[in-house]
């Protein structure tokens, strides 16, 4: 039906009648007329234009299976590539759950490190401050000997001071690079 209202609706320019055949050696659509009694056409091979329009509709469906195929094919691809993308984006994200897991065993490697060598800090430090505590008594001592004792009170302890003294003098300054902390971890 579709295809006779085109024959109906495509008329010859010069002779106002349907267009209904095709001459192959023109490949032009032509009228009955044109075909029979044109001098244009003479001795030309005719076909039905229905026949003709049919032919080349079925090898047009046909062909054009191929940019179905190839459509499908590229939304195939373009679904790969999404998949791909996918795959790629969480191994990233793996990764980087990684890296932080180790970044966070490091931290805690770190803080333990340090934690070690501020307790032997703190406790050098609290050697030091025995010692100065020792030393700053034992010149409270001696400057009250001194100053608030009699002569002979003075004189019977002189030996003891004298002792206390020359223990202070043969032990060594504790120097910090005695007992120095690496600062590197």
């Amino acid at each position: 039906m579709e295809n006779l209202e085109k024959e109906i609706e495509e008329k010859c320019k010069e002779h106002e009648k349907g267009l209904i055949y095709y001459c192959i050696d023109c490949k032009k659509s032509v009228c009955s007329d044109c075909a029979m009694f044109g001098g244009e056409h003479k001795g030309h091979k005719f076909e039905h234009l229905v026949k003709i329009y049919d032919q080349q509709l079925n090898d047009i469906r046909n062909e054009s299976k191929v940019i179905s195929e190839k459509l499908k094919e590229y939304y195939d691809l373009i679904d790969n590539m999404r998949k791909s993308i996918d795959r790629v984006q969480k191994v990233k994200d793996n990764k980087e759950e990684e890296l932080e897991h180790v970044i966070s065993l490091f931290k805690e490697r770190l803080e333990l490190q340090l934690n070690d060598k501020l307790m032997l800090l703190l406790s050098e430090k609290n050697s030091i401050n025995e010692e100065i505590e020792l030393l700053e008594n034992l010149q409270k001592n001696l400057h009250k000997e001194v100053n608030e004792a009699s002569r002979a009170e003075f004189i019977k302890k002189s030996k003891e001071l004298m002792t206390s003294i020359s223990e202070v003098k043969a032990r060594p300054i504790i120097s910090f690079s005695d007992f120095e902390v690496s600062p590197h971890f």
